[in-house]
């Protein structure tokens, strides 16, 4: 799931450095890049043409990726969020 990985430190670098208020923008950015990500999952096992044991693996796994994808959008729509709600407070 290099894609993944990437994603996170490609935003990390970006949260990282951003003011309260850049936060907000990041971390729902991010939330944007892990939709498209899980979405290039789905599209990769919707078009798989082999059959077997190997497909099975690549499907148990794929499902599995896609959940954790799927909470981890959650949690950071909880702290774009958090940071909008914050940054409304401040300013």
């Amino acid at each position: 799931m290099g894609d993944v990985e990437q994603v996170g430190d490609d935003v990390w670098s970006t949260v990282s450095d951003a003011p309260l208020g850049d936060l907000v923008g990041a971390l729902e950015s991010l939330v944007d890049q892990l939709v498209k990500v899980n979405s290039d999952l789905a599209r990769a096992v919707d078009t798989m043409v082999w059959s077997g044991a190997a497909a099975d693996a690549f499907h148990t796994t794929a499902d599995r990726r896609s959940t954790e994808i799927s909470g981890l959008m959650h949690q950071v729509q909880h702290a774009a969020d958090a940071a909008k709600a914050a940054s409304d407070m401040i300013f």
